[in-house]
């Protein structure tokens, strides 16, 4: 199973790179190898932001996310972020649907979850036991992990975490306006997901 996911992950990374030779080479570096922030005063105020990320789910996707969460973060912030089961304070990334993540469906999002679809998802700043908290959700697993990329092209682009609130329909696509090898690799990366799901 593991195996398979190793897999797809190369094969999209191979389609990629066939997406257009210059451009994907630009893509790929802007989405997969998350370069260090620069900017010293925006790095240290995302370290305050995400000191540690919850999740109580185990699924294959939801795993996926996390870890490409630790390591987007890693090369972003320069250090890395620990995983956990539940809050340990402020600065808190919490991810799940409302009905795998007793956190997530305590903030009451459930009929607007819903309406993003699957694959939509929403981002927000929110106090969950009055510590500010950073919520990647969807209704399903795989707007989680989309969540997840589009969280982290938010600290790539190095737009604020105050008051974030994004929230993407899965008719939109929720990775549609992401370049070429961002767009490619998840689709194949669930693909083989599945089929290892079912050894």
């Amino acid at each position: 199973g593991v195996r398979l996911l190793v897999v797809g992950l190369k094969t999209g990374l191979v389609l990629a790179a066939l997406s257009g030779h210059a451009r994907a080479e630009d893509g790929y570096d802007l989405w997969l190898r998350y370069r260090p922030i620069e900017n010293v005063a925006l790095r240290d105020e995302y370290r305050r932001a995400i000191t540690h990320i919850v999740s109580r789910q185990s699924s294959p996707t939801i795993r996926i996310a996390v870890a490409e969460l630790q390591r987007g973060l890693a090369g972003l912030l320069g250090r890395e972020v620990p995983v956990a089961d539940n809050l340990r304070g402020a600065g808190a990334l919490v991810i799940g649907t409302p009905s795998g993540s007793p956190l997530v469906g305590g903030l009451a999002w459930s009929e607007q979850v819903a309406q993003q679809g699957q694959e939509g998802y929403l981002i927000r700043s929110t106090r969950i036991r009055s510590h500010v908290t950073l919520v990647v959700t969807s209704a399903g697993d795989t707007g989680v992990l989309y969540g997840a990329f589009h969280l982290l092209r938010v600290l790539q682009t190095g737009q604020s975490l105050a008051n974030l609130d994004l929230a993407l329909l899965a008719a939109d696509g929720g990775i549609g306006k992401a370049p070429g090898p961002f767009h490619c690799l998840l689709p194949r990366l669930h693909l083989d997901e599945r089929v290892a799901g079912k050894e």
